[in-house]
């Protein structure tokens, strides 16, 4: 990390009308501050008097070589409508009425004519 402290005693944040802020304060604390923060993650700061300083440790922790321009192909594909998609399917299929067996519908009548018994079929216990 290379942080670079820019501040002055007399500093100032300004209104869109150039009016100074009241609730401004310079931190006199913040050199110690960023010097902990940077230190802490293994880096340097610096004061803006410094920045030829800042500039070489930059170059040091970067290091040197050829630049080469890329070209990233980045998107976003949102997932709510397919998950969304989905849920509908699985709704659609859970309370859909279930599908009816005409032949199976048939099986029954003619087993329920006939007494109970399937036609050509023998008992289980009787066997000649």
């Amino acid at each position: 990390m290379l942080a670079i402290r820019f501040w002055a005693a007399d500093e100032g944040v300004y209104d869109a009308n150039g009016g100074k802020e009241p609730g401004y304060h310079p931190n006199p604390a913040g050199k110690a501050l960023i010097a902990q923060l940077a230190a802490s993650v293994g880096g340097r700061s610096y004061e803006e008097a410094g920045l030829r300083e800042a500039a070489g440790y930059l170059r040091q922790i970067v290091g040197s070589g050829r630049t080469v321009t890329t070209r990233l192909a980045a998107g976003v594909r949102t997932l709510a409508p397919f998950a969304a998609g989905l849920a509908v399917l699985l709704l659609t299929i859970a309370l859909a009425p279930a599908p009816t067996d005409l032949r199976g519908r048939r099986a029954v009548r003619r087993i329920l004519r006939a007494g109970g018994r399937l036609a050509g079929a023998q008992s289980a216990g009787s066997k000649t």
